[in-house]
């Protein structure tokens, strides 16, 4: 298939994941690879935002970090 217009098509099942899970993520960002081709994209993995730091996925965890720090130093 060519593409003359240079665009990229994602598939609708892909772009509702990736919907649902920005919803579900808000206020962070949501992290996934897409695949596909330079044409379009077929599937969607969600993934773990690592750039996060561990301050702020215990206080989004609802974790006391003083607690988690006097379990993990054991």
């Amino acid at each position: 298939m060519s593409n003359s217009s240079n665009s990229l098509v994602i598939n609708s099942d892909v772009i509702d994941q990736m919907k649902a899970d920005a919803r579900r993520d808000q206020p962070e960002e949501t992290c996934a690879l897409l695949f596909g081709s330079a044409e379009r994209i077929r599937q969607y993995y969600p993934m773990t935002n690592m750039n996060q730091g561990l301050e702020e996925l215990l206080q989004i965890q609802g974790i006391d970090s003083t607690r988690f720090q006097t379990i993990s130093s054991q």
